[in-house]
């Protein structure tokens, strides 16, 4: 496992939409509810990590409190079952039973960013990306509350804002009132600007 700091500005702004897609409650995405300035913060944050290939990303039952969104390679996730109590066997191999594999783009362990996570299931570095190993930016729960505050925070901020929008489009603007109360009687000729074939102005 190693970090890498620096990326290119086009790299950037490849990150700055991968993680605008990123849902961490419910199915609103974070660029549905972070500013740009927001956003861009959040990805100086981050940290481009690269795992080799049959790596334990994170483990399950373990407490996280990273969470991660692949760029390059694939992650293969395994829950481990209930012990067979016939056997005293666990199902599965040693990280239980495989249920689904993630490519780039696909994020795990974004509960860590709400309050100390509870792994809920193995990952597992599968696939090499270009360089040989599974890349994956990371972002620690410590960061982002440092940059934005809590997610109840940032939920309350969210709708305040949308409260405020909704609010300000329902109201007529000053222009609006002056053009809904204004009557041929209020106008006043000054003089005249021009004639043509269908009249004067």
């Amino acid at each position: 496992r190693s970090i890498v700091s620096h990326f290119s500005k086009l790299t950037y702004d490849t990150y700055v939409g991968l993680i605008s897609n990123v849902k961490i409650a419910g199915s609103r995405r974070l660029g549905d509810i972070l500013s740009s300035n927001e956003l861009n913060r959040l990805v100086s944050s981050l940290e481009v990590e690269e795992f080799d290939i049959n790596e334990v990303i994170v483990r399950q039952n373990a407490t996280g409190d990273y969470f991660y969104i692949i760029t390059d390679g694939c992650v293969d996730v395994f829950v481990e079952s209930a012990p067979d109590h016939s056997t005293g066997a666990r199902a599965g191999n040693g990280l239980g039973n495989h249920i689904a594999q993630l490519c780039r783009g696909d994020y795990f362990g974004e509960k860590a960013l709400l309050a100390d996570d509870l792994r809920q299931a193995s990952c597992l570095a599968a696939k090499p990306g270009a360089n040989g190993k599974v890349v994956c930016l990371s972002l620690s729960r410590t960061d982002f509350i440092a940059l934005l505050g809590s997610w109840q925070d940032i939920e309350a901020v969210a709708k305040e804002n949308a409260a405020e929008t909704i609010e300000s489009s329902a109201l007529p603007t000053e222009r609006t009132v002056f053009q809904m109360n204004m009557k041929m009687d209020d106008l006043i000729p000054l003089s005249t600007l021009g004639v043509g074939a269908f009249g004067k102005v």
